[in-house]
């Protein structure tokens, strides 16, 4: 089940993190990861970012399905491709891995998960971190977040 993180990392402070990873296999593609990863894309079409216009509408128009496809890969990649453009540490793989190290000391570009988290942050910072309070949340990431934040 994906979970929530706290970190030392001022721009991120909270993450919502995967179990597992998702995308290209080797990757688990757990269904309630899967998901919050297609809501994070999704919130990171709305992100301000130098995303093109057709990446932009890539992750605009997925569907959170908790099922890993074809789209939610492109969609990665996509993301990633941008993100090595300022950050050529940033690894290319079509996934999303878990995070692993919570000191702080990662660059927020460097874990596609981070990365996603904060996009999602700076698209609508009044509701962050309260995912449910987004519009079309799946019903499985505000169930993540009430368990994760609220504690229902």
């Amino acid at each position: 089940m994906a979970h929530l993180l706290t970190t030392k990392n001022k721009t991120v402070p909270l993450v919502f993190n995967v179990d597992g990873p998702v995308g290209n296999n080797p990757a688990q593609n757990i269904k309630e990861d899967v998901e919050l990863v297609q809501f994070l894309l999704k919130c990171y079409a709305n992100s301000p970012s130098s995303l093109s216009a057709g990446d932009k509408s890539l992750l605009a128009s997925l569907k959170c399905t908790g099922s890993m496809d074809a789209f939610t890969s492109l969609a990665i990649q996509a993301v990633q491709n941008h993100l090595k453009k300022t950050n050529p540490g940033t690894v290319v793989d079509g996934r999303v891995s878990p995070v692993t190290n919570i000191s702080g000391s990662y660059g927020i570009d460097l874990w596609t998960i981070v990365a996603l988290n904060h996009g999602a942050k700076k698209s609508d910072p009044e509701k962050w971190p309260r995912l449910d309070k987004f519009n079309g949340c799946p019903q499985r990431v505000a169930e993540l977040v009430r368990r994760s934040i609220i504690g229902s």
